[in-house]
């Protein structure tokens, strides 16, 4: 009796024990690589926010105060939840890289996509090709095929996992619509290569396209944010960008918080990018939520309110201006609502 009860406790405090292992496990990789990382991305908020606090301030400049503490505080929590997602997460948990059936995704993204017999069907088909006939894609809580030197990297940084299918090896160049590897780098790095295309003879529409991305790229090289895209390098020919993973699920959430702080950077430079959709928003290896592709973007004049570079009069400009929008910001804010929120109003918010 005596060495049956023994047993009984020792097993009842086995799985607190490794529970308890596993809350300090993801507590330390929050304290040590969660923290330097979020400090790290959300530096260029410090300046602005430094300078206005030691001037004596106007009304404008009390608002703008305000609104920079604010972004630069929601900034720090969606980047707390993708790292607690992607870096601190044993099992890689409520991802698609959660162990089990590999033609199913886990029931806690069920969930979060309110049952959506479409969606789970999407990333149902994601899974498998990740998966492929295997139940475990994971070792030690890193994701399989995730590139030692990455993975080296993250565990001296003081990650515990890998939660994102990154797949291994080289750059891709996209040139005349296709999409080929390369075994070019950048500094080390594996990058993305976007060539502008050109028709023989080239449209009107191609010209302005290029035109637009080349223009506002070489403004965002000079003027980085945590959730665009990392520019390298920008050319009359190409630009060359970091990688970014594209199939992948994405928090609503972090999503529509994150990319409204983009929206407000963006409109605060006079670009407004319009072609808002999930389509155009990726994950860098970090885990970080970020905006790509300008090629349907405008540039204003924010003395003037008049275009510098005029986007091209696509699906969400041409709905915009159906339902009423005549500013740019107008027009930019409608777009977003209605690429990425899925808001159909009748009537622009005048």
């Amino acid at each position: 009796m005596k060495d049956t009860k023994k047993n009984k406790s020792s097993n009842n405090n086995k799985p607190k024990n490794d529970n308890n292992k596993t809350k300090k496990n993801v507590k330390s990789c929050m304290e040590k690589f969660a923290e330097k990382k979020v400090k790290y991305w959300t530096s260029d908020f410090n300046k602005p926010i430094q300078k206005l606090e030691k001037k004596n301030l106007t009304k404008e400049e009390q608002k703008l105060l305000i609104k920079l503490k604010k972004q630069k505080k929601n900034q720090i929590n969606n980047l707390k939840k993708q790292y607690k997602l992607y870096n601190c997460n044993i099992n890689c948990q409520n991802t698609l890289l959660e162990p089990g059936l590999p033609n199913k995704i886990p029931k806690s993204m069920q969930k979060e996509y309110n049952y959506s017999n479409k969606l789970i069907k999407i990333f149902n088909n994601q899974r498998k090709k990740i998966f492929g006939n295997k139940e475990n894609v994971l070792i030690d809580n890193f994701y399989e095929n995730t590139p030692e030197k990455m993975k080296k990297q993250l565990l001296n940084e003081g990650a515990i996992s890998q939660c994102l299918p990154i797949q291994s090896g080289g750059s891709f160049i996209m040139k005349d619509g296709h999409i080929n590897k390369s075994n070019e780098t950048y500094k080390g790095n594996p990058f993305f290569r976007k060539v502008f295309y050109y028709s023989n003879p080239s449209t009107e529409n191609q010209i302005r396209a290029a035109n637009a991305e080349y223009t506002i790229c070489n403004i965002l090289i000079n003027n980085p944010f945590p959730n665009i895209v990392t520019i390298y390098e920008v050319n009359k020919d190409y630009i060359e960008m970091e990688e970014l993973i594209t199939n992948i699920k994405l928090d609503q959430t972090i999503l529509i918080e994150t990319m409204t702080n983009v929206k407000n950077f963006l409109q605060s430079l006079g670009i407004m990018y319009i072609d808002w959709k999930k389509d155009n928003i990726g994950v860098n290896k970090d885990g970080i939520y970020k905006l790509f592709d300008f090629d349907v973007s405008g540039l204003l004049d924010l003395q003037t309110n008049q275009w510098i570079v005029e986007p091209l009069n696509y699906w969400n400009f041409n709905k915009a201006l159906e339902n009423g929008c005549k500013t740019p910001k107008q027009i930019d804010d409608y777009s977003f609502n209605y690429g990425l929120l899925g808001i159909k109003k009748e009537n622009c918010n005048l």
